[in-house]
């Protein structure tokens, strides 16, 4: 058996000397002794193409699929995944879009600049982001939220633009 697809985006290595491999049909995993695992829409990933590929400092993999991250750790075969409700844009990854900073974070292209930082974000753990609503108006156009205030809203509110504010787990500082 060989790699799952000859198109070919990403290529990195693991502190095992597995090497992994990017393609347009998946994750290929070759381990030191040429044996080739791949992993797929079928057993692991949530699209098929793999863009990016970065390990850091601790030995994970940092996967980019589709509009998703993926953070693959070798020492457990385990998968955490992160996406818009971690906070990580759903505008998709750039091929070989990414780098590593001096001091361990991990940047990647997906219409922006997507910043990992691998010593704060902890897979396996369920996040969800706080969110705190600083304004809300109606169809009208009035504010309906003011701070201290109960919101209290009638049958002719018909529409509501809502301002909130959320960190994400991907950058420590917002």
């Amino acid at each position: 058996d060989g790699l799952s697809s000859d198109r070919v985006y990403c290529i990195a290595k693991d502190f095992h000397n597995n090497v992994y491999i990017g393609t347009y049909a998946g994750l290929n995993i070759i381990s030191p002794s040429g044996k080739i695992k791949v992993i797929n829409k079928n057993n692991g990933l949530r699209h098929p193409r793999v863009e990016n590929l970065v390990t850091d400092k601790m030995g994970r993999i940092w996967i980019t699929n589709f509009n998703s991250l993926i953070c693959y750790d070798p020492a457990s075969a385990s998968f955490s995944y992160f996406d818009e409700r971690n906070g990580v844009s759903n505008a998709g990854f750039t091929v070989v879009g990414n780098t590593i900073t001096v001091d361990g974070k991990i940047i990647f292209s997906n219409g922006g600049l997507l910043v990992i930082d691998p010593a704060i974000v902890q897979p396996q753990q369920e996040y969800y982001p706080p969110v705190a609503v600083s304004r809300l108006f109606d169809d009208g156009g009035y504010e309906l939220l003011h701070p201290k205030d109960t919101v209290q809203l009638n049958y002719r509110n018909a529409k509501l633009s809502l301002y909130y504010l959320s960190s994400t787990l991907i950058t420590a500082n917002r």
